[in-house]
């Protein structure tokens, strides 16, 4: 069975399909995911903005919104038998990502660019409160720049053992 699979996914006339639905499913899902990832916060903003300054198409997208991520809370209360399963993947996701974001990739960066971890939580630290989230995402970019700048500016000698 596996063999004819195989011989049939190596024709030609079989790959084009394949890799087609492949293309469009991975479309779709870099488009979706994270609009489905950001939807609340995108609704959430749109609600603030909408009664901060008064915008009624904001409040009125942020009102269907709304209703979009009450209806899939419900799908998926209804997926799962109690409460508890149905938050429990939005939590492990909240809390991967968390770990991720904050701990892993900066220690990883900080590890592979010579970087401070200390350094980069620090200039996320101040970008974040000069900028708000645009500072947050700029950070470390920024920090990178300014330590290739220095160090082109002011060039550590290197030493040479005698022998």
């Amino acid at each position: 069975m596996l063999s004819a699979i195989v011989a049939s996914a190596a024709e030609p006339a079989q790959l084009l399909p394949a890799r087609t639905q492949m293309a469009f499913t991975l479309g779709i899902h870099i488009v979706l995911v994270p609009f489905g990832v950001a939807f609340v916060a995108m609704a959430l903003f749109a609600n603030y903005r909408g009664l901060r300054q008064g915008d009624e198409i904001a409040l009125r997208l942020a009102e269907r919104w709304s209703r979009v991520a009450a209806v899939l809370f419900a799908v998926g209360l209804v997926t799962f038998p109690t409460l508890v399963q149905a938050l429990i993947v939005p939590i492990l996701y909240f809390g991967f990502t968390t770990l991720e974001g904050h701990f892993i990739t900066p220690s990883i960066m900080g590890r592979r660019l010579a970087l401070n971890p200390l350094t980069v939580f620090l200039a996320l630290i101040f970008w974040t409160w000069l900028w708000g989230p645009v500072g947050a995402f700029l950070a470390v970019p920024l920090l990178i720049v300014a330590l290739v700048a220095i160090n082109h500016l002011f060039p550590q000698e290197e030493r040479v053992l005698p022998g």
